[in-house]
């Protein structure tokens, strides 16, 4: 059941308009989540547009400089960014109640009239290419790619976020406003307005002064949206291990990925999978921690996480922080950690613990506006009911799952295929 302090709505439109009233608040998170990502990245000339596009964001629009827009977000104390992911964009401003007009009316402008400028775009572009060359100096980032690349030869969840140099360097303003035109629609926009919103015939009234792009009506010729083509979502079979030396690393990675496939998958289902990567390496009750480096001593850091697509791809991945001379022990500890499981050697009380672990970091994140607007933007990425996993809905979901359905999932997840790649120190 939605709560009362929630609205949803469509606007005649297409755009999904949600206001989250939380009036203890000091401000207000406009959150405005674009459904395209890097997964929608169909053509080898388009990698890392996405993203290039986000970053654009920083660069004005055609009413705003950017010195206005540092002006009047960050000068009168409020904030702004934007992130791009396998599956969306998302750019959001928080502002005090009293800028809201004037925020909303810039951010609006950031996504239906950004500045695509030849100049700025080639500024923007050496920071990107920056930020790529970070990545590639970050272990995990590297032995993460190398297993998705491996695992997925055909899916768009292969690449990098960024793109690649050669395609970054192509990447061209008429491209760049042919991608604007088939993906920034209303239709394709989730706008999460979240915190101590006005009353809501002001709201209205703001809305409909400030924000055009949003409320906008659309064009029949406008109606359709580009399909999402994420690639084949099959992976390859095997047991595949990889490694290289750096140098000037004092410690070694070795992350290990299981792709999987789950078209069908349903709530209860993907929370149990949640509970399962929960109970395995996200906190310091989890098997990962207490096993490998609260009694093994084997390592500081380790830990598991998973991704899904919404077409059903998906990868479980894990990763241990060690020194060298430690790391076939930590990754012995870690098969034999993920066998034990299979078998349902769990017990009742790490059960328990593990929900009530992620009961609470749900119970902090719907006290932050920021995060409580990230979920529920999130829940709409993909048009399928089954898929979505609403804040309200969360807890009634973790407290009906079973062992039984743990250890279900974890046979199905970790199956003989699967990639380890490890970058040693020399």
């Amino acid at each position: 059941m939605i709560p009362d302090n929630v609205q949803i709505s469509t606007l005649s439109n297409g755009l999904t308009l949600i206001n989250v009233r939380q009036p203890w608040h000091s401000g207000i998170h406009c959150n405005a989540i674009v459904k395209v990502g890097s997964c929608d990245e169909q053509l080898e000339r388009d990698k890392g547009i996405c993203h290039f596009i986000e970053h654009m964001m920083f660069r004005g629009s055609e009413d705003y400089t950017e010195e206005n827009i540092t002006k009047m977000i960050n000068g009168k104390g409020g904030f702004y960014n934007a992130a791009t992911s396998y599956i969306y964009t998302n750019y959001y401003i928080w502002t005090q109640q009293k800028y809201f007009g004037e925020s909303i009316a810039i951010l609006d402008n950031l996504i239906f009239r950004p500045l695509i400028d030849q100049n700025k775009m080639n500024l923007e572009r050496k920071i990107i290419l920056e930020e790529l060359a970070e990545q590639k100096s970050d272990q995990y980032h590297e032995a993460s790619r190398h297993n998705r690349e491996l695992l997925f030869p055909d899916h768009n969840y292969k690449y990098s976020i960024i793109g690649n140099e050669d395609s970054l360097t192509h990447i061209t303003p008429t491209r760049m406003k042919e991608y604007l035109r088939g993906f920034y629609r209303p239709q394709t926009i989730v706008l999460i307005l979240c915190g101590q919103l006005p009353e809501q015939n002001e709201l209205e009234d703001i809305l409909y002064d400030k924000s055009h792009g949003f409320i906008r009506k659309t064009r029949a010729s406008n109606t359709q949206v580009l399909d999402r083509k994420f690639g084949s979502p099959g992976f390859l079979n095997g047991q595949f291990n990889g490694s290289e030396e750096w140098d000037n690393i004092q410690s070694s990675i070795t992350t290990t990925s299981y792709p999987f496939y789950m078209p069908d998958v349903n709530k209860q289902e993907r929370i149990a999978l949640s509970i399962l990567i929960e109970l395995l390496g996200r906190n310091s009750n989890s098997l990962m921690f207490t096993q490998i480096r609260r009694d093994g001593a084997l390592c500081y850091q380790c830990g598991a996480n998973y991704t899904m697509i919404p077409d059903g791809v998906g990868q479980c991945n894990f990763a241990i922080f060690s020194r060298k001379d430690n790391v076939e022990l930590a990754n012995k500890k870690l098969d034999s950690i993920l066998s034990s499981v299979k078998k349902g050697k769990i017990t009742e009380e790490l059960l328990t613990e593990t929900k009530n672990c992620m009961l609470g970091r749900m119970l902090r994140y719907l006290e932050s506006g920021d995060n409580f607007a990230s979920m529920i933007g999130d829940a709409f990425v993909c048009d399928n009911d089954n898929y979505r996993i609403f804040p309200w809905e969360f807890e009634g979901l973790v407290n009906k799952v079973t062992k039984k359905q743990v250890v279900a999932v974890a046979n199905q997840m970790f199956g003989d295929t699967h990639s380890r790649y490890t970058i040693f120190n020399k």
